[in-house]
């Protein structure tokens, strides 16, 4: 379950917040004024972010290092900015068709 708290609350139940993340899997938001300033996660999804975010680096890298000649204006932060935009953009339709079929 995903569910928001303020930083106020947090910092009075941390201990709790963490068994809620550990024991049930939870994802907590933890606001200040109203604005996400981070999130608790189970570790094992940390992990398993990293990995992810480890992997499209070196993809990224490796395809740019192929088609180098393609390539050769754009830096790895641009890559990564442009594969961003058309995942968002399939997710986005995808998201709309589910919509549509519902």
């Amino acid at each position: 379950m995903k569910r928001t708290v303020t930083a106020v609350e947090a910092r009075r139940n941390l201990g709790e917040l963490l068994e809620q993340v550990y024991y049930r899997g939870d994802e907590i938001v933890i606001e200040r004024a109203g604005k996400p300033m981070a999130t608790l996660v189970p570790a094992g999804r940390a992990v398993a972010m990293d990995i992810s975010r480890d992997e499209s680096r070196a993809w990224i890298a490796d395809w740019m290092q192929r088609n180098a000649e393609l390539n050769k204006d754009l830096t790895e932060e641009e890559v990564e900015r442009l594969v961003n935009q058309e995942v968002k953009a399939v997710r986005a339709a995808s998201k709309r068709r589910r919509a549509k079929s519902a």
